[in-house]
C-alpha cells in the first residue's frame, strides 16, 4: 500500500513537471520568430505624374518577433502616411496572448483531471473541480474580451488608422533661409512667449510652439519681411505678420531663444553663414552627443547644429539651423511654418544626422 502511494505521488509530480515544461516550450517557442520586415508601398503620384512611385515605409521592427504580428502596407495620400500599425499591434498582442492563456489553461485543466481521477473519493476532489471550474472560466471571458468591449462602446473595438505626416527632407527646408539681422523682443510678451533671462533655452524654445510663423529675414519685428518671396493667404508673404505670432527665419528663432534665455551669442545674426562658417562637420550622433573631426562632444540644450548655404547638395541656396532642447530633440523654424503659428517644430538630433549633413556650434 505504502509502495503504491509513493508511486502515485511520483507520477504526480512528473505529470506536472511535464506538462509545466510543455507549457513554457510551447510558450517559448513563439518568441523565436522573425521580426516584422520594413514595408513597400505605391506613394500616390504627385499633381501630372503618370505612373505610381514605389516606396520603401519601414514598419515598426519588434525587439521580439510574435507570430500573431503582421503590419498591412502603408498608403500614402496627399502627403500623409496612413497605417494601422497600431491597431494591428494591439489585435496580434490580443492574439497571441490568448493563445498563450489558452495553453496554460489547458494544461491546467489536463492536470486537474489527473487530480480529479485520482482523488475521486478523497477530501481533496473539490479542488479539482474548483480548478477545473477557474480554467474554464477564465478561457470563457478571454474569449469573450470584443463582446464586452462592443457592449460598452463599440468604438473601443475599432482602431483608426494613425495619419502622420511625411517629410521630405529636401521640401522641408527648401523655402526656408535667413538673411542678415538683429533679432527683436518687441512683441514676444504680447503673444504669450517667455523672454524672462532664466537661462533654460529648452523652456523657453518650446513657449514659441503655435505662437510662430515662417519669414524669411523674420528677425521677431514687424513686417515688411524683403527677403520673403512667397505668397501667404493670396498676399505677399512679406507685407505682414499673422495676428497672434510672431514672425521669426531660422536663425532669427534661435538668435532671440539665446537671448531671451540670457545664453551669449553665438553669430546668429549673421544667419547660416556667420554660424556654421568655421564649424566642425558632424560624424556621427547618438540622442546626447555629436562626433566631428575635432572630437566628441556631449550636447547641452542650447547648442547649435545645422548647415550653410553649399553644404547640402539637394538644396544648395539655403542654409538651416536647429538648437538641441534635451532628451534628444532639436527645434527649429522652418520654410514650410508660413501659416499663422505653424513654423516651429520638434525632430529628432540622430534622424536630423543621418538626413543632412550637420555642423555643430557648442554653446
Amino acid at each position: 500500500m505504502l509502495a503504491c502511494k509513493l508511486l502515485y505521488f511520483r507520477m504526480r509530480l512528473f505529470l506536472i513537471r511535464f506538462f509545466l515544461v510543455a507549457g513554457f516550450l510551447i510558450i517559448g517557442s513563439f518568441f523565436f520568430f522573425p521580426a516584422a520586415r520594413p514595408l513597400t508601398v505605391l506613394a500616390a503620384p504627385s499633381s501630372g505624374a503618370q505612373t505610381t512611385e514605389e516606396k520603401t515605409y519601414p514598419a515598426p521592427l519588434l525587439n521580439i518577433g510574435i507570430p500573431t504580428i503582421s503590419f498591412s502596407n502603408a498608403i500614402n495620400q496627399g502627403g500623409y502616411l496612413q497605417a494601422n500599425w497600431l491597431g494591428e499591434y494591439v489585435t496580434g498582442m490580443y492574439k497571441f496572448l490568448l493563445g498563450t492563456m489558452v495553453t496554460v489553461a489547458i494544461i491546467m485543466v489536463m492536470i486537474a483531471g489527473m487530480e480529479y481521477v485520482a482523488y475521486a473519493k478523497g477530501k481533496d476532489v473539490q479542488k479539482a473541480k474548483d480548478r477545473i471550474r477557474n480554467a474554464l472560466t477564465g478561457l470563457a471571458l478571454l474569449f469573450s474580451v470584443s463582446a464586452i468591449l462592443y457592449l460598452v462602446n463599440p468604438a473601443l473595438t475599432v482602431f483608426n488608422s494613425l495619419n502622420l505626416q511625411i517629410i521630405d527632407p529636401v521640401k522641408y527646408i527648401e523655402d526656408s533661409g535667413d538673411v542678415v539681422g538683429s533679432v527683436t523682443k518687441d512683441t514676444l510678451s504680447s503673444v504669450g512667449i517667455t523672454c524672462n533671462g532664466s537661462g533654460d533655452p529648452a523652456s523657453i524654445a518650446r513657449s514659441f510652439l503655435g505662437k510662430t510663423s515662417y519669414r524669411m529675414g523674420g528677425k521677431g519685428g514687424d513686417p515688411p519681411y524683403p527677403a520673403d518671396t512667397k505668397t501667404c493667404d493670396g498676399k505677399p508673404c512679406k507685407d505682414f505678420c499673422p495676428s497672434g505670432t510672431v514672425c521669426l527665419d531660422c536663425s532669427g528663432f534661435v538668435g532671440l531663444v539665446a537671448e531671451c534665455a540670457g545664453l551669449s551669442p553665438k553669430g546668429e545674426s549673421g544667419g547660416t553663414a556667420a554660424l556654421f562658417g568655421n564649424a566642425p562637420q558632424i560624424i556621427s550622433c547618438t540622442d546626447t552627443t555629436v562626433t566631428t573631426k575635432v572630437g566628441t562632444f556631449t550636447l547641452t540644450p542650447g547648442d547649435l547644429v545645422g548647415f550653410k548655404a553649399g553644404d547640402y547638395p539637394k538644396s544648395s541656396s539655403f542654409g538651416h539651423v536647429w538648437m538641441f532642447i534635451g532628451n534628444g530633440d532639436l527645434i527649429n523654424s522652418h520654410g514650410k511654418g508660413r501659416s499663422s503659428g505653424k513654423a516651429i517644430a520638434i525632430q529628432k538630433l540622430k534622424s536630423t544626422c543621418q538626413t543632412y549633413p550637420l555642423r555643430f556650434v557648442d554653446r
